[in-house]
């Protein structure tokens, strides 16, 4: 098991070597950490997290403050000052609302780590941190890769000051779309685990950055082709899901790229040998992947659901949306109610409704019309008052039945793109539980109506410097 889910034995002196500056720092990191002022204290029954490759860390900056490791195993992280931190915590709290039907937040839950509720201390630093589920939790000894996606990193709000300040930042983030910001490359045991940060990342030319994704690899060179290949297929589904929306922009978001380092010897296996090997395993942590099944199921949801409005004979495109066979899964609740499968833990703030801040984009299932303007309506002649309430209404309905158009296209899009993914995954034949991708840092998160070519372009470039490690296996 590794140890960034389990506490070290006092016998226990295990080391994080960081490559990009000169340290060698304690990978609990509680105790040899230096800051700018003083530590704050840790919260009662957290740890500053173990293996948190980018980002603010616990002990370090101004105030000290940073991810942090639940005794459950979950993983806390700050709200950050506002704007960019209410912003977060409603994004996810309106994706995780428990009676959310707004299928582009629904297809988009799988990719995301799971939001368990919001955590609250006395701390006068913060008091209010994101409780989310830890997706390295069930890897024995993971690699694990943060990448920010998008050749702009800069949000609309910001001013001239600020944009030139990130665009100097990395300057071939404009031809790459991505920048590595820090990885964790597993050692031959968890506790030899090498660490690169942000320095590193920056030095990366768009010359060198394969050695860099080909370097990430390199903990687990005997499986790395089915590796590769794994995520290649998942980071084409996410693409997929960027492809078909029309009203989320996401600045200075990063993806989360995990793989397991901790596998027999596989390098001269055929395809078939390896997954013969692989299901030998025994991974308790481990579970059936439901990646597929999970976002088929909302679109078959979202279809059933508008062909219950059409006649007997009607379809959205002349055809069937299920091109294959609806997959049900036992563990499929489990990927899309954002509760913690332990129960509610204390100091937990469940997941509700009323969290959701109030937005006029903030899909919401169909209600019924304020007025009835059918044409079986009785007319009469209004003025003023009167003839202003009418025409609110009708713009009302209009711009609903706009809303429901958009989700159905959006359904239909979304569902074609996840039938080539499936043939694709049928055609790889190659156990995905292998690694894990999740989408992170959501302060940044406008909603404007047209499709996010800035993160598309990036997510793109990535996918195809990844198939290009894919043929040098």
């Amino acid at each position: 098991m590794s140890k960034s889910l389990l506490p070290s034995r006092p016998d226990e002196k295990p080391t994080r070597k960081q490559v990009g500056s000169d340290s060698v720092k304690s990978e609990a990191g509680d105790s040899s950490t230096q800051t700018c002022g003083m530590n704050p204290p840790l919260p009662r029954g957290c740890r500053p997290l173990s293996h948190q490759v980018a980002g603010h860390r616990f002990g370090q900056g101004r105030l000290g403050i940073g991810m942090l490791q639940h005794m459950d195993g979950s993983i806390l992280k700050p709200v950050q000052p506002p704007p960019r931190g209410g912003r977060e915590v409603s994004f996810y709290q309106k994706t995780f609302d428990s009676k959310c039907e707004d299928p582009v937040l629904l297809t988009l839950r799988p990719f995301l780590p799971k939001f368990l509720g919001m955590w609250n201390t006395s701390s006068p630093y913060t008091d209010s941190y994101l409780k989310l589920e830890d997706a390295c939790r069930r890897f024995r000894n993971p690699s694990i890769l943060d990448i920010k996606i998008g050749r702009v990193s800069y949000d609309p709000d910001a001013n001239m000051e600020k944009q030139a300040i990130e665009t100097a930042k990395y300057p071939p983030l404009q031809e790459l779309g991505f920048q590595l910001l820090g990885m964790r490359i597993s050692g031959p045991s968890p506790n030899e685990a090498v660490f690169y940060d942000k320095k590193y990342g920056r030095s990366l030319t768009k010359g060198k950055i394969f050695e860099g994704l080909n370097l990430f690899f390199s903990g687990n060179e005997a499986w790395k082709k089915y590796i590769v290949k794994a995520f290649v297929q998942r980071l084409e589904l996410i693409l997929g899901w960027f492809e078909s929306q029309e009203r989320y922009q996401f600045y200075s978001s990063s993806l989360l790229l995990i793989y397991e380092g901790e596998f027999v010897d596989g390098s001269s296996d055929s395809d078939e040998e390896f997954i013969h090997k692989y299901r030998q395993l025994q991974f308790p942590t481990m579970h059936t992947d439901s990646y597929l099944a999970t976002v088929r199921r909302f679109l078959n949801k979202n279809v059933d659901e508008e062909n219950k409005t059409k006649g007997p004979n009607e379809s959205e495109d002349g055809g069937n949306h299920g091109d294959g066979p609806r997959t049900q899964g036992s563990g499929d609740n489990n990927d899309t109610t954002g509760k913690d499968s332990s129960g509610k833990p204390d100091h937990v703030t469940p997941p509700q409704t009323d969290h959701v801040t109030p937005s006029s984009d903030h899909v919401t299932p169909p209600q019924a019309d304020p007025v009835d303007v059918s044409s079986n309506a009785p007319t009469q002649t209004t003025t003023g008052h009167e003839s202003g309430y009418s025409s609110e209404a009708e713009s009302k309905l209009s711009s609903r039945r706009a809303s429901e158009r958009l989700q159905r296209d959006f359904v239909t899009s979304l569902n074609r793109r996840i039938q080539e993914s499936a043939r694709d995954y049928v055609k790889y034949r190659f156990p995905p539980e292998i690694v894990d991708v999740k989408m992170i840092d959501f302060a940044h998160v406008f909603e404007d109506n047209h499709t996010d070519d800035n993160y598309i372009f990036g997510l793109r470039n990535l996918i195809h410097y990844l198939r290009q490690v894919m043929k040098s296996c």
